[in-house]
């Protein structure tokens, strides 16, 4: 691996890391005005809005197929109610 994608790796790493930390910051400071519906509905919101807005900044959202779109709503329908439960 060469130094720029290192470093490029570690760049996002350190966004993933204060993404991840940013949200859940917030998430304790609206437990006391939002239920957890809510909460978790505008994280998957902002999420999406952000990885979209990444995936055509960089111009890979034409990289984005799936044969089983039935499979993934499955899945994120899952994941969804697992995390509000």
């Amino acid at each position: 691996m060469s130094l720029s994608q290192l470093l490029k790796a570690a760049i996002w790493m350190a966004g993933a890391m204060l993404s991840f930390s940013l949200m859940a910051i917030s998430g304790r400071e609206f437990a006391s005005d939002l239920n957890t519906f809510e909460i978790m509905f505008f994280h998957s919101l902002f999420g999406l809005v952000i990885v979209l807005q990444i995936g055509f900044f960089v111009g890979s959202l034409s990289q984005i197929k799936t044969n089983q779109l039935w499979l993934h709503l499955l899945c994120n329908t899952a994941h969804f109610t697992g995390q509000n439960l």
